[in-house]
């Protein structure tokens, strides 16, 4: 796993020295004019667990109903439940709730790819931008791609890991 050469071991964490913020480059490729180009984007792993922590405890919840059991009903395989049993479920399929989910999901996803990009963020006059509203405006504006963004946040997964896989599960859908 990893570099298997000998590696410093770490005894202690001093104050202000001890840093496991990781940092790298994000390759993207933008094609123009039928000519390829890749451009490196700096990107950072810190805060990144944090703030899915927190959005997830903003995830929307779906409405539940009440469901009648029946005899080829999937509760009776999966969970046992006999037929008849009276049971309050999840709707999943409820369209408000998806669409909340869908929204919920988008801003996940913007809110994540700005704690990764470890850039300055400025407006067509050169004024910094602090707001992650319009900043979430200025990457939408530019084009960027759903593959892109999975790029760059597989990149970020890949500062502090040596997965071989994809961070499709750590937004549950790809994004391309």
């Amino acid at each position: 796993m990893g570099d298997e050469k000998k590696r410093p071991v770490m005894t202690k964490f001093i104050q202000g020295k001890t840093n496991f913020v990781s940092r790298g480059t994000s390759v993207i490729k933008m094609t123009k004019d039928g000519k390829s180009e890749y451009y490196e984007l700096p990107i950072r792993s810190i805060g990144i667990v944090e703030l899915m922590d927190e959005l997830k405890r903003k995830a929307p919840t779906p409405p539940s109903k009440t469901i009648k059991v029946t005899k080829n009903h999937d509760l009776v395989k999966e969970y046992g439940f006999d037929p008849g049993d009276v049971v309050i479920a999840f709707d999943v399929t409820d369209e408000a709730f998806q669409k909340e989910w869908e929204e919920y999901h988008n801003d996940y996803t913007w809110k994540l790819l700005l704690c990764a990009l470890d850039v300055e963020w400025e407006d067509e006059n050169g004024n910094p931008i602090t707001d992650d509203n319009k900043k979430i405006e200025v990457l939408k504006n530019s084009g960027i791609t759903g593959l892109q963004q999975t790029q760059i946040l597989n990149d970020v997964a890949r500062l502090t890991s040596d997965m071989t896989g994809s961070v499709e599960n750590l937004l549950r859908r790809p994004l391309g």
